[in-house]
């Protein structure tokens, strides 16, 4: 019985699926931390959380990356706008 268990157990457990790093993305994020990331058809990001780079004077809730991660900084900044939760 307890090797049935134990078969069963083992097959319903899974690991995480191979994936390949991009070391082509690279982001300027310089402070706190990312809540939450939605990926656009394009391959841009909308990340939502804490957040600073370059130049900001205060802690940004969201931002748009390209698809290397460089911020779009025509996308207007909205201080703590959805920071802290979920997309």
């Amino acid at each position: 019985m307890f090797t049935v268990v134990a078969m069963l157990a083992a097959t319903v457990a899974c690991c995480q699926h191979a994936f390949v790093l991009d070391t082509t993305f690279k982001t300027t994020i310089q402070s706190k931390y990312v809540n939450s990331i939605y990926s656009f058809s394009d391959g841009s990001l909308f990340i939502s959380g804490s957040m600073k780079f370059p130049g900001d004077l205060s802690f940004r809730g969201s931002a748009k990356l390209f698809q290397n991660g460089v911020q779009d900084v025509a996308f207007p900044a909205f201080p703590y706008s959805t920071g802290g939760g979920s997309i």
